[in-house]
């Protein structure tokens, strides 16, 4: 088959960076052995294993191969290259990674006899982990985890995934920080105090009792976050600590504005508790995720796995490939 003027000046330029775009059935394949074969003959390359062509499947990679074998063979002086195509970088992107990785184990601290995860070994192996984390979970944690209302157990893989995928493992999921624990009571105290100064007669029943659980606990001291959040959340939400405001107004001539500056602080310091609740809980996730993740890592080790996300199929983006000198 012969070469159209745009194959064939993809196969001749070797002097400057070269892009082509190239739909399905273009010649794609063809063009890149005849390019192949002119690298050669340009003396551009001396030996089969200058070539890097990187294709989206095995399939591709090795048809890709088989056509470049058997060019070289019928065109002499280069038939002898065709005895080393299988040395030569053509396979896809996960292909050349292991190859890579195999060639530099010992440098790598790892062991060159890995092998990649089967997708069906991924699932088992990872829910060992999982369940060999919840087991032994340390009693903060394990409290801290029971504590959260909702489903965790997909967001906990996703950040698994996530931190797999990345080359900062653990570190491409960040810890959110918020205010400690004693400096929302602190506030919360300040504000509910202000607004009894204020207001002598306007702190209700249901605030009184936020209030003197939250100086308890502040008197007790070693309140963590997640039980300062709680507290602060004992005091009635907006709706109806509005109604409660404007009942006790009714019938008492206080410092309005200063009052409302008391009042609105303390709206703030619940909507901050929520918050603060919220991040809690994704910490708590995160945190369970990476025990989860080490606990997969340590496994895919003990059996000499390394994973990497190979598309089995033969559908996807057009062959593409360049010479590497």
């Amino acid at each position: 088959m012969s070469l159209t003027d745009n194959q064939l000046k993809v196969t001749e330029l070797f002097d400057a960076r070269l892009a082509v775009a190239a739909g399905a059935g273009s010649g794609k394949t063809h063009t890149l052995q005849h390019r192949v074969l002119n690298a050669f003959a340009e003396n551009v390359i001396d030996d089969i294993e200058q070539v890097l062509a990187i294709t989206f499947t095995d399939a591709a990679a090795a048809e890709l191969k088989s056509r470049i074998r058997g060019m070289l063979r019928t065109t002499p002086p280069f038939d002898v290259q065709a005895l080393g195509v299988d040395r030569a970088w053509i396979s896809t992107i996960h292909g050349m990674c292991v190859r890579v990785l195999r060639e530099h184990a010992l440098e790598l601290n790892i062991d060159p006899f890995f092998a990649q995860v089967p997708e069906e070994e991924k699932a088992r192996l990872y829910n060992e982990a999982h369940d060999a984390v919840i087991g032994c979970l340390p009693t903060e944690l394990d409290d801290a985890i029971n504590a959260i209302s909702f489903k965790t157990d997909d967001m906990v893989k996703s950040l698994v995934e996530i931190m797999e995928a990345s080359p900062l493992g653990k570190d491409a999921v960040q810890v959110l920080r918020f205010p400690p624990a004693e400096q929302l009571l602190s506030e919360a105290d300040k504000r509910l105090r202000e607004a009894r100064v204020y207001n002598p007669s306007w702190e209700p029943e249901e605030v009184q009792a936020a209030h003197e659980r939250i100086k308890s606990a502040i008197d007790a001291g070693d309140v963590t976050d997640l039980q300062a959040a709680e507290l602060i959340l004992g005091i009635p939400y907006y709706e109806r600590l509005n109604t409660l405001m404007n009942n006790r107004f009714k019938e008492h001539d206080a410092d309005k504005e200063a009052f409302y500056d008391a009042y609105d602080s303390i709206l703030e310091i619940v909507l901050q508790a929520r918050l603060n609740l919220s991040r809690i809980h994704l910490n708590t996730i995160i945190e369970l995720a990476g025990l989860i993740f080490d606990e997969y890592q340590s496994r895919k080790r003990r059996l000499g796995y390394v994973k990497f996300k190979e598309k089995k199929n033969n559908k996807g983006p057009p062959t593409g490939g360049c010479l590497r000198k």
